[in-house]
């Protein structure tokens, strides 16, 4: 028996434990996965940091290291992301999906930071490693746009969207680019494609359902399709009632129908434009100021 209960201990020693251990890291992860996507950024650092501490393999530790990181992104902490998305590039061998995520993550950074040059590098190297990837050639257009290099931004642009089927961020992304080339029927299809993805997998995506209305409406707008840009408006509102750029544009859209309906004379339709501009945005100096007069 006592034979039994020492084996048993060296047993529960030698593996049990550790493997229980890691077992723990790993549901950190997934504690920080769920964070994550319920917008408990700080929280979700937290639990990856966590499970960083236990006895997880490098991979795992890289999927830690990716998703801190990306956490760090959301508490708009570019340092901090960076040093998680370089662990990543120093754990995970360069043909990992992971390791050419964290490329892409660290490129964006370095453009936030305006060093366009060491954004360049990073993905070029990216396609050096992945040919295929859509993230690289989607952000060389957008270096070669801001240089001022449409035709170098437009075929990055086209590989990227004939590369990606599946990635809401790209395909999002392109609608805003595409747009700014003033190619408005080019941003539809980029942005209506990215929207349709988000909308198969409710919850996963709602930031990014959210902004793909909002571009949809300005791009419908300039375009003259003024009821489909507003659908678009109001349907941003369905998604997160509190979205100020939602709420601001629908303001000013009252604003405007307000100022015309005051330049025929109209004035009893004018207040009334008005007042759902306020309802709209309180702050909006535009409806204060005419209904101050008119009352």
């Amino acid at each position: 028996m006592r034979a039994s209960c020492i084996r048993l201990l060296v047993f529960l020693v030698l593996w049990g434990w550790p493997v229980a251990w890691a077992a723990s890291g790993l549901r950190l992860i997934t504690t920080g996965e769920r964070q994550f996507r319920e917008g408990q950024y700080a929280e979700a650092v937290r639990s990856y940091k966590r499970a960083l501490e236990k006895p997880l393999n490098d991979d795992w530790k890289g999927v830690a290291y990716h998703r801190l990181g990306q956490s760090y992104v959301k508490l708009n902490d570019p340092q901090h992301a960076l040093e998680s998305f370089e662990e990543v590039t120093s754990l995970l061998p360069s043909s990992s999906p992971d390791h050419h995520e964290a490329l892409k993550w660290i490129g964006i950074l370095h453009l936030r930071e305006r060093d366009v040059s060491g954004a360049e590098d990073l993905f070029m190297k990216l396609l050096r490693l992945a040919p295929d990837d859509p993230n690289g050639h989607y952000f060389l257009g957008e270096i070669a746009l801001f240089e001022g290099d449409k035709s170098a931004a437009l075929a990055h642009f086209e590989r990227a969207a004939s590369l990606t089927q599946r990635d809401p961020y790209v395909l999002l992304n392109m609608g805003r680019a595409y747009d700014r080339l003033g190619m408005p029927h080019s941003a539809l299809a980029a942005l209506k494609k990215g929207l349709g993805f988000c909308q198969r997998t409710p919850g996963l995506y709602k930031v990014e359902t959210v902004e793909a209305h909002l571009a949809l409406g300005w791009v419908y707008y300039r375009c003259g399709y003024i009821d489909s840009a507003v659908d678009e408006w109001q349907d941003a509102l369905g998604e997160s009632s509190e979205n100020r750029d939602a709420r601001q544009n629908l303001a000013w859209y009252h604003n405007e129908r307000a100022l015309a309906a005051y330049a025929r004379g109209k004035t009893a339709d004018a207040v009334r434009e008005w007042r759902s501009a306020l309802e709209m945005d309180p702050k909006n100096k535009v409806a204060k100021y005419y209904l101050g007069r008119l009352q």
